[in-house]
């Protein structure tokens, strides 16, 4: 269950970390989103992972040492995937280039290499509860 006031810190986390510089195993997609989670339900879905890897060759290593093939499948190992069309703010979801990110609405934003993106919603392609 989210805590309350999730609406007022979910813009607070984004807005926060919008000047953060991605890192790989510190400040990716996965790690973003799973401290988002982790501050609004107190589940911390990348313990498995945090401090794991730094770089996306080490990345695809332990998720292939899992039978994982992308940051969707990490996600599937925590949450059933939604279709899209259920997914509502706070909730996780797959960018089309395979970059999970948060739903604020109409729009979702992620965490990429090339820094902050936005995305609408409907054209993501799949999205994870946060309850």
């Amino acid at each position: 269950m989210r805590i309350e006031g999730w609406e007022k810190l979910l813009h607070e986390y984004i807005e926060a970390t919008k000047s953060l510089t991605f890192e790989w195993g510190k400040n990716d997609c996965a790690l973003w989103c799973a401290d988002w989670v982790n501050m609004c339900i107190g589940k911390d879905y990348a313990e498995l992972w945090r401090g794991r890897y730094s770089s996306e060759i080490h990345l695809r290593e332990l998720l292939k040492a899992r039978g994982l093939d992308s940051f969707g499948d990490i996600a599937d190992c925590y949450e059933e995937p939604k279709d899209i069309k259920f997914i509502t703010r706070g909730d996780i979801v797959l960018h089309p280039i395979g970059t999970l990110g948060i739903c604020t609405g109409i729009d979702s934003v992620f965490i990429t290499e090339r820094g902050f993106i936005v995305e609408k919603t409907h054209k993501c392609l799949k999205g994870w509860k946060v309850t």
